[in-house]
């Protein structure tokens, strides 16, 4: 039992790209993990996803100061998503542990996430998922949401209005919703102004009832 390797005793050493397949569009990726034991011994492991890989870190999202990884991949023309794997010592490997959807902001000292998905490639469409982890877990705070409420009047040359919510969670559960309102004069110019406005002036140009 001595030269038994026990969880924890292990330091990634190195997370590469190894190959990428694709066919009809359908990518296929293997990484190799390198594993450094505190006994001297060295694994290695390799992760495989359907999915087309842009990088692969090593990170510690579980905060029991033992290396994990995150792969991050494409999702689209101008979004990307993270897949997070934690070791699992009674089967020698690295498991799913979660994924989130957009660009991952991870703030080890503050222990918070903070995910940005576009809407569109403009930029002006969004989502933003705020996370903190509290009792062992991951959870949602806060959503941020910015849509466009109606488009009608840009085509005409007017502005374009959008409605943004934050949303506060507890638990999971929605405790708070905010509505404030936006419009920009034109597309055409960056960086675009957002204006707040009123919910009258979106009833007024008969665009909320």
């Amino acid at each position: 039992m001595d030269n038994q390797v026990s969880y924890g005793d292990y330091k990634i050493t190195d997370a590469t790209l190894e190959s990428v397949t694709e066919d009809s569009d359908a990518y296929k990726f293997e990484s190799n993990i390198r594993v450094l034991w505190s006994t001297g011994a060295v694994t290695n492991h390799t992760q495989k996803l359907d999915e087309r890989v842009m990088s692969v870190e090593v990170t510690d999202i579980n905060f029991d100061g033992r290396d994990d990884l995150e792969i991050v991949v494409s999702t689209g023309a101008y979004n990307i998503a993270s897949y997070f794997y934690t070791f699992d010592s009674a089967k020698g490997e690295f498991l799913e542990y979660m994924s989130l959807d957009g660009a991952v902001s991870l703030d080890i000292e503050k222990r918070q996430i903070e995910t940005f998905y576009k809407g569109r490639g403009l930029g002006d469409m969004y989502s933003i998922d705020r996370h903190v982890f509290r009792n062992n877990i991951w959870q949602i705070v806060q959503q941020e949401r910015q849509d466009i409420v109606d488009d009608s009047l840009t085509e005409a040359g007017g502005p374009t209005y959008y409605i943004k919510t934050l949303e506060d969670f507890e638990n999971g559960t929605s405790t708070k919703k905010n509505l404030t309102y936006y419009k920009v004069e034109s597309l055409d110019e960056e960086p675009w102004d957002f204006i707040e406005v009123s919910k009258s002036e979106l009833v007024q140009n008969g665009i909320l009832k």
